[in-house]
Formats: C-alpha cells, structure tokens, sequence
C-alpha cells in the first residue's frame, strides 16, 4: 500500500520561511498554488520565489506536497505529505496517510474554472473578468478541454489517536493531496 508520511512544523518567522520549505531543491514539487489578500498565483514550481510574501501556499508534485499559512501572530504553520521514509528535518510526526479504502477510487480530480478559448492558449469563464492561464503539461490543445487538478484522497492514521469516548479536536481523518494538473 502508498503509505505517506505526515509532519507539520509550528511557528517559523518570515525571515526563516525559505530555509524551512523541505524538498525544494531535490525536483520533488511541479507546481506552486500562492495566495495573499491581494493576489493570487497558480504556476509551475519556481525555487527562487520569494515564499514569505504569500500568506499562504502549496507546493505539490508527484513525490510530496507542502502546505503553509501564515497565522495572525505572524509566525507560518507548515504540513508536509511525503512518500519518504522519514519526514524532513524539524517536522514533528502527525501521522501516516494511505489511499482510501472504499469502492470508489482514492484518486479524483477537482475541475477548475473555465474552457478553452478561441486561440487555445487560455481559459475563459463567463463569470471572471479575465483569461485564465493554467501550468498544464505541453501537450496537444483542444477545445471543450477543462483543466482538473489530480488529486489523492488520503486516509490519516494519527501517531496519537484519542481514547474511546473522548472528545477529539483535530481536523477530520481525510487529506487531499494534489498529485498535478492535466486536461480532461
């Protein structure tokens, strides 16, 4: 089974953001999703990106994905999935993460907005003021494609599950984690 393991790392200053970003130099992210209050930037993976100027942000790709957001103190909480044996320096272990188990399969794909427009080099949807442009793979364009990320719905084994009968707080047992982009 793709057993996956799950950290996550609290409280890093703006200033140490880039040094504690895992991976980022060894291939394993494709793709980059940044976001703040007043932009927003879906893109193939750039190592030189200024991380700390996006309040938050994933790095994704076939290997691992790397989750951030910066908190009202200031500070970033990071959540790394990885398919290594041993998760990146600092990361304190959350748990291990494997494929749903149930007649559907663990992996879907989330449609994002819009079509192809008429020259085929950007997407268009009615109800956004602009054309969209998409980090898709160089392959053969048509019309009537839509871009869908890949994405694998993910089962958490928490390292700590709580006692029987006990109230627990944490997030419910499912992560997605996005594996790509393509046309569908």
């Amino acid at each position: 089974m793709n057993l996956q393991m799950v950290g996550y790392l609290r409280e890093v200053a703006a200033g140490e953001l880039a040094g504690a970003l895992p991976y980022t130099d060894l291939g394993y992210f494709q793709y980059m999703i940044l976001e703040n209050a007043g932009a927003y930037r879906f893109a193939h993976f750039a190592a030189g990106e200024n991380w700390a100027s996006w309040d938050e942000g994933i790095l994704f790709g076939e290997k691992a994905q790397l989750r951030w957001r910066k908190r009202r103190v200031g500070a970033f909480h990071l959540v790394v999935i990885t398919q290594e044996p041993n998760l990146p320096s600092g990361f304190t272990l959350w748990g291990t993460a494997q494929p749903v188990s149930s007649n559907e399969t663990s992996a879907a794909r989330i449609l994002l907005w819009g079509e192809r427009d008429d020259t085929l080099e950007a997407w268009v949807e009615g109800r956004l003021p602009l054309k969209l442009h998409y980090p898709l793979p160089n392959n053969p364009r048509k019309r009537g494609t839509r871009p869908a990320l890949k994405v694998e719905v993910l089962e958490l084994i928490p390292r700590h599950p709580s006692p029987p009968g006990r109230f627990d707080p944490s997030p419910p047992p499912v992560l997605e984690r996005y594996l790509g982009i393509e046309e569908v």
